[in-house]
């Protein structure tokens, strides 16, 4: 997975997936780990760090990951079928 190196800021601080990834994981090499945290941060840069349902910027400790079609209506995990959305929503 390529993951762009494109800083985005906010609030004065930086949005992008590698400066999130330091912060949230202090100590780990990028997208380094499981295979889910590799997919939690391809979405997150993918959706440039906004809610899919209420377009609000989205930290990435606070992101959870929403299955636009759920699983229980025969909704799959591919990544065209999820999306970023924050805790709220």
């Amino acid at each position: 997975m390529a993951f762009p190196r494109v800083h985005t800021w906010v609030n004065g601080k930086c949005a992008c997936v590698l400066c999130q990834w330091r912060a949230f994981f202090p100590g780990t090499p990028p997208l380094a780990g499981t295979r889910a945290k590799r997919i939690r941060a391809f979405i997150y840069c993918r959706d440039n760090a906004t809610c899919a349902i209420c377009g609000e910027h989205v930290g990435f400790e606070t992101m959870t990951i929403d299955h636009i079609i759920p699983r229980a209506h025969s909704g799959n995990d591919r990544l065209s079928n999820l999306r970023l959305a924050c805790r709220e929503c």
